[in-house]
C-alpha cells in the first residue's frame, strides 16, 4: 500500500486528528504515524499488516498514547516483574493475566522508544526471559477465547512482540505461523457463523434443506464426504474447524424441529463427537493420568516448558468440554 493511500484513509486521519487536538502539527502527527506503520510493514513483511486493519488501528493508537503520555524514564525491571506476575500468581483471572501481557508488551515497546535496547536485548537474551515470553505468547489466544476479545487484538499484540523482542528464526517462523493462523481462524469463524446464521434468520427453507442434505449423506454413511464438501467452501481445515462446523450444524437441527430427524442426526453427531475425541486424545504425548495433579500455571507434565494451561491443560479441556 503506498503512503499517499494510508494518509487518505479515515482510520489514519482519525489518529492524526487526535495527535493535532494534543496540539502536534498535522505534518509531523502524519509523519509520525506513516514511519510507524512503514517501519512495522518493513520489519514483518511476510505478515502484510496493512492490510489487517485491527493491526494498523493497534499500532496507530500505540503509537499516539507514546507520543502524548508521560511516563517518565521506565525501568526494564519492571518487564521481569509482569513476568513473574503471569508465572507465580495462580490466582489471577483470566482478564487480569490478559491484562499483564498487554502491559508487558506495552512497557516492551515503550522502553526500546527511549533508547533502552541494549538492555532490553540482554535480558530478552535469557533463556529463562525467553521460555517465559513464548509461554506467555502462547497464552494468547486462549484469553482471548476465555474473555472475548477478538482474534484481531490478539494478532496485535504478537505483532509488538515480534517488532520489540530479539528472536531467532525458528521463533519468529513459530510467531509469524500463529499469526496467520489466527488471521485465518478468525476469518472462518466468521464465514462459518455468518453463512449459517444468515441462512437460519432469512431463508429457513434453505437450512432444512442443508439440514436434509447432511442426514443424507449420513444415512449413506458418506458423512466425511459431506463434511468435507462444506468444510472447504467455508474455508475449515481442521479438527477446530470441523467441530466448529457440528455445531453449528446442530443448532441447525433443533432449528428445524423435526423430531425424527433429529434423533437420527443426535445419533450420527455423537458417533462423530465421540470420533473426533478420540483423535484429539491420540494428539496427547502422555496418558490421561500423567496429567492428574498438574496445576494450571505449573509446567506441563509433557516437558514442552510452557505451562500446563496453555499446553497439554488446553486439549484437555477441550476433550472434557
Amino acid at each position: 500500500m503506498e503512503e499517499t493511500m494510508i494518509k487518505e484513509q479515515e482510520l489514519f486521519q482519525k489518529y492524526v486528528q487526535i495527535l493535532v487536538k494534543q496540539n502536534k502539527n498535522k505534518k509531523d502527527a502524519e509523519k509520525l504515524l506513516l514511519d510507524e506503520l512503514m517501519h512495522t510493514e518493513e520489519l514483518l513483511p511476510e505478515l502484510h499488516i496493512l492490510e489487517n486493519e485491527a493491526v494498523v488501528e493497534h499500532i496507530l493508537r500505540e503509537a499516539v498514547y507514546d507520543a502524548t503520555s508521560d511516563a517518565g524514564v521506565l525501568d526494564v525491571s519492571m518487564l521481569t516483574d509482569c513476568l513473574k506476575r503471569l508465572e507465580f500468581e495462580a490466582d489471577l483471572s483470566e482478564e487480569e493475566a490478559a491484562q499483564v501481557m498487554e502491559n508487558f508488551i506495552s512497557l516492551l515497546r515503550r522502553l526500546l522508544k527511549q533508547r533502552q535496547t541494549n538492555r532490553v536485548e540482554k535480558l530478552t537474551a535469557s533463556d529463562e526471559i525467553r521460555i517465559r515470553i513464548e509461554n506467555m505468547i502462547s497464552e494468547l489466544d486462549m484469553h482471548i477465547g476465555n474473555y472475548e476479545k477478538d482474534y484481531g487484538h490478539a494478532q496485535a499484540l504478537l505483532v509488538d512482540v515480534l517488532r520489540c523482542v530479539q528472536l531467532d528464526e525458528l521463533t519468529i517462523g513459530n510467531y509469524e505461523r500463529a499469526y496467520a493462523e489466527m488471521f485465518d481462524r478468525a476469518k472462518n469463524r466468521e464465514a462459518c457463523s455468518r453463512c449459517f446464521e444468515s441462512m437460519i434468520q432469512h431463508s429457513p427453507m434453505d437450512a432444512n434443506l442443508v439440514y436434509g442434505w447432511l442426514l443424507q449423506n449420513l444415512e449413506w454413511k458418506e458423512y466425511a464426504a459431506c463434511n468435507t464438501i462444506i468444510a472447504q467452501g467455508l474455508q475449515l481445515e481442521d479438527i477446530e474447524y470441523t467441530d466448529l462446523f457440528l455445531e453449528i450444524a446442530q443448532e441447525i437441527a433443533q432449528l428445524t424441529k423435526d423430531d425424527a430427524s433429529y434423533r437420527k442426526w443426535k445419533a450420527q453427531y455423537g458417533k462423530k463427537r465421540a470420533a473426533l475425541k478420540r483423535m484429539q486424545a491420540s494428539i496427547l504425548p502422555l496418558p490421561r493420568e500423567a496429567y492428574q495433579d498438574a496445576k494450571p500455571n505449573k509446567p506441563c507434565p509433557c516437558g514442552s516448558g510452557k505451562k500446563f494451561k496453555a499446553c497439554c491443560g488446553k486439549l484437555i479441556k477441550k476433550l472434557d468440554a
